[in-house]
């Protein structure tokens, strides 16, 4: 999957819908990266001087290819990641391979505040435009600076704005949120054709059928 923006999505939070995550909550993400459910997984590490952060990346490929970015792309952007302290509440990033989705509403990520473990799902790619403001306190980076940064999709600037890749987004936002139970992340995809979501589908069926 190539990330990217896509004039025709737009991103919200949609808090009228009505989908039903009760199952995917009540599967005890804590199960799934036990000893025996993690066997489907590789496991990378991040650490910086705040922070040592597991990552849980699928160890089988779809048609050859991973179906998220690389785990040397995502300890990029971490490391791009200017409020550096706030790493310190992500001990673990799942990246689970499956599709979730009603009408045209899209399961993104789930943040689980107390066991600070953050899921990502697959979904349509796209950044988030947040203000630089935001990045203001303990900056320690700044992600437009980076060498060839819309390439590697760390950050763009756009005047007071800048858009950052999803990870980064829900690490952001749930830090800001004032509750400690679990963060929700949904995108509303407006779209003209459902060939990307047809392709979701099969590949999280793939993995479904694979045990994940």
């Amino acid at each position: 999957m190539k990330e990217g923006l896509d004039d025709e999505l737009r991103r919200a939070v949609d808090p009228n819908l009505r989908f039903d995550i009760d199952e995917e909550i009540s599967l005890n993400i804590s199960k799934i990266l036990s000893d025996e459910g993690s066997l489907l997984y590789d496991r990378y590490f991040f650490k910086n001087l705040n922070a040592l952060i597991e990552i849980f990346y699928p160890s089988l490929p779809f048609n050859g290819e991973f179906p998220f970015r690389s785990p040397d792309y995502i300890r990029h952007i971490l490391s791009a990641y200017p409020a550096e302290n706030s790493l310190s509440g992500v001990d673990k990033i799942l990246f689970r391979p499956r599709y979730f989705s009603q009408y045209s509403s899209e399961l993104a990520a789930l943040f689980f505040k107390k066991e600070k473990i953050l899921v990502e799902y697959l979904h349509h790619p796209h950044f988030y435009e947040v203000s630089r403001d935001d990045f203001d306190n303990n900056q320690s980076y700044v992600l437009d600076s980076i060498e060839d940064n819309h390439r590697l999709g760390t950050g763009v600037q756009t005047g007071n704005k800048i858009k950052i890749p999803s990870t980064l987004y829900y690490i952001h936002t749930s830090f800001r949120s004032s509750h400690n139970d679990i963060d929700k992340f949904f995108i509303t995809a407006v779209l003209s054709s459902d060939e990307h979501e047809l392709k979701l589908t099969e590949i999280s069926e793939y993995y479904k059928t694979n045990g994940y």
